[in-house]
């Protein structure tokens, strides 16, 4: 399968879209008229961008498109929980992320940074992966993630991490390995 429909769009009623392991090229315009979509799983495809449509979507609480083309995410609507796009080809994250999102994975992307903006305004957040990503640094604002209790930051070219970090009270676990650190603020 490389396509959907764009009749996928009158499903209206369609609450879990599951397109895994397919070899999907692109979404249809039409995702966005799904208001009561919840769930949209596109794992293992040949996704490179989606529709901004996907906007739309906004009972969507999960999003996973791991292992796909994707260089970049669209903006997502405000009831977003989960949102992962391991395995990709990300560069950035985007600006916006809404503020109900608890976990954040983009796990084996090519990300060398990550904006200040962000991560502000995630007050949810409790789990964050950015492994395998050879990012070079972390914005002052991963600070204000104060429920955060997983920070996933392995396998990267960190060489410091920023004073904020400490107010990280809820923090349960902090992966750090294969990084260039040489000391902890």
């Amino acid at each position: 399968l490389t396509s959907l429909p764009p009749a996928l769009g009158r499903l209206v009623m369609l609450r879990t879209l599951m397109a895994d392991s397919n070899r999907l090229r692109g979404l249809p315009r039409e995702i966005g008229d799904l208001r009561r979509l919840a769930t949209l799983t596109l794992n293992e495809n040949r996704l490179e961008r989606l529709p901004e449509t996907v906007s739309r979507l906004t009972r969507l609480t999960s999003f996973t498109a791991d292992e796909n083309r994707l260089v970049e995410l669209p903006v997502f609507g405000p009831s977003l929980r989960v949102l992962s796009a391991d395995e990709n080809r990300l560069s950035t994250l985007p600006s916006e992320l809404p503020a109900t999102l608890e976990t954040l994975s983009v796990d084996g992307n090519a990300i060398r940074a990550v904006g200040d903006a962000s991560l502000r305004g995630l007050g949810r957040l409790k789990t964050l992966n950015v492994r395998r990503n050879g990012l070079e640094a972390l914005p002052e604002s991963v600070g204000g993630l104060a429920t955060l209790e997983t920070l996933s930051l392995e396998t990267n070219r960190l060489a410091s991490l920023p004073e904020s970090i400490g107010a990280l009270a809820s923090l349960r676990e902090w992966h750090l390995l294969e990084n260039d650190l040489v000391a902890l603020p």
